[in-house]
C-alpha cells in the first residue's frame, strides 16, 4: 500500500481544509487502489490503514466478493494534523472520484469515508445503522441517471480486521447484504421530487383541499425560544401526499380558517410540541399529535443517536436537502431563518413536511415488525405530549433573590475549596476544570496510575511522550477509597462548580426582568433561561431517552442537586405563585415495587402486600440486625441506632436491585462509616478481610460491601434469577422489552460475543438489560397518569397547573381553594392495583419544592381553604 505514495512536505494542502505547520502529505498516485472485475460495488476507504489493508483484501477474497473497486476517499494520507471541526469538511473538500461516472450498483463506506457520501454531519457514523434486527442498515443517495444508490456503512478497518468482535460481525453482514442486493440486480427508482407552491389565497386553497384526509405540517420561526419577546412564526408549510408542498406566509394565513381546515385531518408532524407552541402563539387551534415521526423513529430504534429529521431523511434518499440553505446561511452569517430571502427559504421549508410525510409512510411499514411499540406510542406517549406542552408554557417561577444569595454562597464555598486544592498541589496556575491538567498534577504528586488517556498526551521535561492520567469522577472516588484525602476536596470542588455553571447564575439588580449586567453575559446556569415573566420554560424530550424516560433542557429542571447541605437552599429558588401550594406527587418506592413485580420475589411481595412497603427496614434488619425478628426491628426502627441502619439500607436497596457489584456502596462505607463501625461489622460477621487486587493490601470496605451484597441477594432470592434472565434474553435477542408496557431498548451489539469484544462495554449493556425495563415501566405509568390528571383538571376548569415531571414524580402549582379535590385526583390517578404489587403514591403540599408536608386523609383539612 505504501508504494502508492510519494512524500511531499508543505504547510497547506491545496484542496482541503487542513492548515498546520510541518504537515506531511503522502500523495496518492492513483485513488483507485484495487480493482476486481466491474465496479458493481464501490468500496470507499477512509484513509489507507497500513497492514490491515492487505488482510482486508484477503477477507474479501475469502467471502468471494466479485466485481468491486476500492477507492480512497482522500487523495492523500496525512500526519501531524488534527481533523477539522466539523470532520466531514476534509472529505467534502477532497473528492478524487465521481460516483455518477463510476455508476456502481451499491457503495460500501469504510469508517469516515461515509462523509464523502453525506458531506454533512447529519449522520454520526456507521453506528447509526448497526440495529440490523428491525431497521434499515443502509442509506440512499440519488444519482444523476435517475437511479437510487444504496450505501452500506461499516466500521474502519482497524476496528475489526483480524479481530473477533461485533464490528467484524456487522461488517460481514453488511457485505453479504450488499452482495445479495447486487447479485439479484435490484434497482430503486428515485422518488418523485417535490413541487412547491406559495399560497396567498387561503380561502380558495382550503376549499380545494377540504376533503384531504392526511396532512403533514411544519413551521419556520426566527428562533427556538417561544417565550423570547421577539419570537415570530414566519410561515406554515404543508403537504397532503409527500410530493407537492405548499408555503403560506403568516401574513397570508387566515388563522380561524386554518384551525377549521385541519380539524378533521390526520395530522403528521416532526417534533409536534415545538410547532404546537408556535401555533399557540398565532392563535391556531385544533392541533393534535396524531403522529410524530421523530418520536416514532426513536422508539423503533433506540440505538440510533442521530434523531433529527435531517438524519432520518437519508433513509429515504432525501439526505442533505438543506445543504444549499446551510451554505447560504454560512456565507452571509445568517442565524435567523426569517431573514433568509423567501426564494431561498421556501424550497427548503416546503421539503420539511414532504420528508415528514414520507417518513410517516415508511414508518408504517417498519412498525409491522414491532407492533407493540407502535401501540404504546399511540395510546399513551402521544397523548401525553399536550400535557408536556402546557407544562412548558406554564413554566416554573424563579425567586431571583434566593438565586443570587445561593450563587454567592456556592461561589464562596467553591473558591475556598479551589484555594485549598491549589495550595496542597503547590500550583496556583492549574486549571482544575481540565482533566488533563489535573491528571498530570496528580501523577506528579505520586498518586497511583488508575488508567491513562489513549489519545491525549504531553511531552515531559525529559522529552518523552506521556499520556495523561484519567481524572474523572470514578477515578477520584477510587483514589478517595485508597485514602487520598485531597480526592474528597476535588470531588466537592467539582460538585460546587457544576452547581454554579449548570444550575445557578446571578440575576442583575439593575434590570428587573431577564436582562443581566454585562459581566454576567457569559454566566452559565439557570439564570440565562429566565424569561420576562420571571419563569423558566424548560423543553422536555418526551420519551426521548433510550429507556423511554423523558429528559429536560434549557434548563434541565429534572436534575436538581442532591447534596444534603445545599439541597434545601437550591429548592428555594423555585417558588410558587401567591395563593398556591407547590405540590409534589411522588410514587412510593416505585423502582423497588417494579423490581418486585418483574422478579416475583416472594419477600418483596410480602413487604409490599403485608408489611406496609417498608423494604428499607427489612433490608436493614437482614444486613445489620439479624439477631432481631422482623417484627422486633419494625418496633425499634425509630430508635437512633436502627434508624441509622435503615438510612444505610436505602443505598443498598437501590444499589443492588439491578444486580450491580459491590463498588456501588463502597463509597458510602468509606465516607459514612467510622473505623470502629467497619471493624465491628467485620468482627460480628466473622469476615476474612479481602485483598484488593490493585493495591495488594487488605481492603475492609470491599470486604464489607461483598458481604452486604451476599446478604441482600439471600434476603431477596428471586432477584438474581430475574437479573440473569434479563441478561440471557438481551444476549439472545439483541433487545430487552418492558414486558407490561411495550417499550423496547435496542441492544444489537449484545448478539455477538467474540474474544475481542470490549468486556467493560458489554457489562454496561447487560446492566441496561435490567434497569431499562424498570425505567420504561416507570415512564409509561407516569405518562398515562399525568394525562389523566391533566384532562381531569381541564374538565373541571381548575386553576391548578402541572409544571414539572421528574421521572417518577409530578410537580404542580395547586390553587389553594382546589387543594382537597386535587389531592383526590392525584391519589386516584397515580395509584393502581393492576399488578400483584400495588402502585401507590404520596402527595406533599407546601411552599418549598421537596421540603413540603405529606398530605393524608387525616390532615387534608389543614390544607383545604
Amino acid at each position: 500500500m505504501d508504494s502508492l505514495f510519494g512524500e511531499i512536505k508543505r504547510d497547506k494542502c491545496n484542496r482541503c481544509v487542513l492548515d498546520k505547520k510541518d504537515l506531511i502529505i503522502k500523495q496518492v498516485d492513483d485513488v483507485t487502489v484495487h480493482k476486481k472485475g466491474n465496479c458493481d460495488i464501490l468500496i470507499l476507504l477512509e484513509m489507507p490503514e497500513g497492514s490491515v489493508y492487505e488482510y482486508f483484501l484477503s477477507f474479501l477474497e475469502h467471502i468471494e466478493l466479485d466485481n468491486y473497486w476500492i477507492v480512497l476517499s482522500l487523495e492523500c494520507r496525512s500526519k501531524n494534523f488534527k481533523l477539522p471541526n466539523p470532520a466531514y469538511a476534509i472529505y467534502k473538500n477532497c473528492l478524487p472520484y465521481d460516483i455518477d461516472e463510476l455508476n456502481p450498483k451499491a457503495v460500501l463506506t469504510v469508517g469516515r469515508s461515509l462523509y464523502s457520501i453525506t458531506q454533512t454531519d447529519d449522520i454520526i457514523g456507521w453506528g447509526e445503522f448497526r440495529e440490523y434486527l428491525f431497521n434499515q442498515t443502509y442509506l440512499k443517495k440519488p444519482l444523476k441517471n435517475k437511479r437510487m444508490l444504496r450505501v452500506y456503512p461499516i466500521p474502519m478497518l482497524s476496528e475489526w480486521v483480524q479481530k473477533d468482535n461485533y464490528e467484524r460481525f456487522f461488517a460481514s453482514r453488511q457485505i453479504n447484504e450488499i452482495k445479495k442486493w447486487v447479485e439479484e440486480d435490484y434497482e430503486e427508482e428515485i422518488l418523485k421530487r417535490h413541487l412547491g407552491t406559495e399560497i396567498t389565497d387561503c380561502e380558495t386553497f382550503f376549499q380545494k383541499h377540504k376533503d384531504e384526509k392526511e396532512i403533514a405540517i411544519d413551521t419556520e420561526t426566527n428562533g427556538f425560544d417561544h417565550f423570547a419577546p421577539n419570537f415570530k412564526v414566519g410561515c406554515v408549510t404543508l403537504t397532503f401526499d409527500g410530493v407537492r408542498g405548499y408555503y403560506i406566509s403568516t401574513e397570508n394565513l387566515d388563522v380561524k380558517a386554518f384551525s377549521e381546515f385541519i380539524k378533521n385531518k390526520y395530522q403528521i408532524w416532526a417534533n409536534v410540541k415545538f410547532d404546537w407552541k408556535a401555533f399557540d402563539k398565532l392563535g391556531v387551534t385544533n392541533i393534535r399529535a396524531d403522529e410524530d415521526v421523530i418520536l416514532l423513529f426513536h422508539l423503533l430504534n433506540t440505538d440510533r443517536r442521530s434523531k433529527s429529521i435531517k438524519a432520518l431523511a437519508w433513509l429515504l434518499g432525501f439526505g442533505g436537502y438543506d445543504v444549499e440553505l446551510g451554505e447560504y446561511r454560512k456565507k452571509y452569517k445568517i442565524k435567523d431563518y426569517l431573514k433568509i430571502p423567501k426564494h431561498i427559504l421556501m424550497p427548503y421549508a416546503i421539503l420539511d413536511p414532504i420528508v415528514t410525510f414520507r417518513l410517516y409512510k415508511f414508518g408504517m411499514e417498519l412498525v409491522k415488525k414491532q407492533p407493540a411499540i407502535y401501540d404504546v406510542y399511540k395510546k399513551i406517549i402521544l397523548p401525553s405530549i399536550e400535557v408536556f406542552k402546557d407544562m412548558e408554557t406554564t413554566g416554573i417561577l424563579i425567586d431571583k433573590m434566593a438565586l443570587n444569595e445561593l450563587t454567592l454562597k456556592i461561589k464562596n464555598l467553591c473558591g475556598r475549596c479551589e484555594f485549598k486544592i491549589k495550595e496542597t498541589l503547590g500550583n496556583h496556575d492549574i486549571n482544575l476544570n481540565s482533566t488533563e491538567d489535573l491528571g498530570r498534577a496528580l501523577e506528579e504528586q505520586g498518586w497511583p496510575n488508575l488508567g491513562r488517556s489513549t489519545k491525549k498526551f504531553y511531552i515531559d521535561k525529559n522529552g518523552q511522550k506521556r499520556y495523561y492520567y484519567k481524572a474523572d469522577e470514578g477515578k477520584l472516588l477510587d483514589w478517595q477509597r485508597r485514602g487520598y484525602k485531597l480526592a474528597t476536596d476535588l470531588i466537592s470542588y467539582r460538585q460546587w462548580n457544576k452547581l454554579l455553571t449548570t444550575y445557578l447564575g446571578k440575576v442583575s439588580e439593575k434590570q428587573e426582568e431577564s436582562l443581566f449586567i454585562e459581566e454576567q453575559e457569559q454566566e452559565q446556569g439557570i439564570v440565562k433561561f429566565i424569561s420576562n415573566d420571571g419563569r423558566v420554560h424548560s423543553s422536555f424530550g418526551v420519551a426521548m431517552t433510550n429507556s423511554g424516560r423523558s429528559n429536560s433542557r434549557d434548563p434541565n429542571v429534572q436534575n436538581t442537586p442532591k447534596q444534603d447541605e445545599i439541597a434545601k437552599d437550591h429548592r428555594r429558588i423555585y417558588r410558587c405563585p401567591d395563593g398556591y401550594y407547590i405540590c409534589e406527587a411522588d410514587y412510593t418506592g416505585f423502582q423497588l415495587r417494579i423490581g418486585g413485580i418483574y422478579s416475583g420475589d416472594p419477600t418483596m411481595e410480602d413487604i409490599f402486600l403485608n408489611r406496609g412497603g417498608d423494604m428499607h427496614s427489612i433490608t436493614a434488619r437482614s444486613v445489620f440486625a439479624r439477631d432481631l425478628t422482623i417484627e422486633e426491628f419494625l418496633a425499634k426502627k425509630k430508635e437512633f441506632k436502627y434508624k441509622n441502619y435503615r438510612f444505610r439500607s436505602k443505598s443498598i436497596n437501590f444499589g443492588f436491585l439491578f444486580g450491580a457489584g459491590p463498588s456501588v456502596i463502597i463509597g458510602a462505607i468509606i465516607n459514612d462509616w467510622t473505623e470502629d463501625e467497619r471493624n465491628e461489622y467485620i468482627k460480628i460477621n466473622n469476615l476474612k478481610i479481602e485483598i484488593n487486587k490493585d493495591t495488594k493490601q487488605e481492603d475492609k470496605p470491599l470486604t464489607i460491601a461483598l458481604h452486604i451484597r451476599k446478604q441482600f441477594f439471600e434476603t431477596y432470592n428471586g432477584l438474581q434469577p430475574w437479573i440473569k434472565s434479563c441478561h440471557e434474553f438481551g444476549k439472545e435477542h439483541g433487545y430487552i422489552d418492558a414486558v407490561y408496557h411495550g417499550l423496547r431498548r435496542h441492544l444489537p451489539t449484545l448478539t455477538y460475543e467474540g474474544k475481542d469484544v470490549d468486556k467493560s462495554a458489554r457489562a454496561k449493556l447487560l446492566n441496561i438489560c435490567v434497569n431499562s425495563p424498570v425505567q420504561a415501566f416507570e415512564a409509561i405509568e407516569i405518562y398515562e397518569a399525568m394525562t389523566k390528571i391533566y384532562h381531569e383538571l381541564k374538565k373541571r376548569n381548575f386553576k391548578t397547573k402541572m409544571v414539572n415531571m421528574v421521572h417518577d414524580s409530578l410537580v404542580l402549582y395547586v390553587y389553594k381553594p382546589e387543594a382537597k379535590e386535587v389531592y383526590y385526583i392525584l391519589k386516584q390517578s397515580l395509584s393502581n392495583n393492576r399488578f400483584k404489587i400495588p402502585i401507590e403514591c404520596e402527595v406533599e403540599y407546601g411552599n418549598l419544592w421537596g421540603f413540603s408536608e405529606e398530605v393524608t386523609e387525616e390532615n387534608l383539612h389543614e390544607f383545604a381553604t
